[in-house]
């Protein structure tokens, strides 16, 4: 009975972590910024993966450990999305951003003025056009 009782609980407390390991489809896809400062820079917001274009050729691919959603503060200003992800020495990361909806869909980092814009959104697996999506198979040579 009593692991029975620690299963229950261990469930309970995984179950009630604050948060999702998948990123929100408002906020999944390539956000670039107009600012000249971050010309070659992009954010990309995947199901379960961050990446960070750090220049023209290099990016940085990150899993994400956990998703928080809230409305922003004040209310109007849209909704607050914090990504957290694992860093290479293994210490947990925050990525905090509002989204607005738009028109255009924009998100701006919290503490920084830049907005960022979709560039394309993210398709879900299994799309049409994406690998894996029915009637996609490998054409033989």
């Amino acid at each position: 009975m009593r692991g029975i009782v620690t299963i229950a609980l261990l469930g309970l407390l995984l179950a009630c972590d604050g948060g999702s390991r998948t990123v929100p489809g408002e906020i999944a896809g390539i956000w670039r910024s107009q600012s000249p400062t971050h010309a070659d820079r992009y954010l990309e917001l995947r199901d379960r993966v961050v990446i960070f274009g750090t220049g023209r050729y290099t990016m940085d691919v990150r899993s994400v450990e956990r998703v928080r959603s809230e409305e922003a503060e004040p209310p109007d200003r849209g909704r607050l999305h914090t990504v957290s992800y694992r860093s290479d020495e293994g210490e947990i990361l925050d990525l905090a951003v509002i989204y607005e909806a738009g028109p255009p869909a924009s998100l701006r980092f919290v503490n920084h003025t830049d907005l960022w814009t979709r560039e394309q959104p993210v398709p879900a697996p299994g799309a049409p056009g994406t690998a894996g999506a029915p009637g996609k198979e490998k054409e033989k040579s």
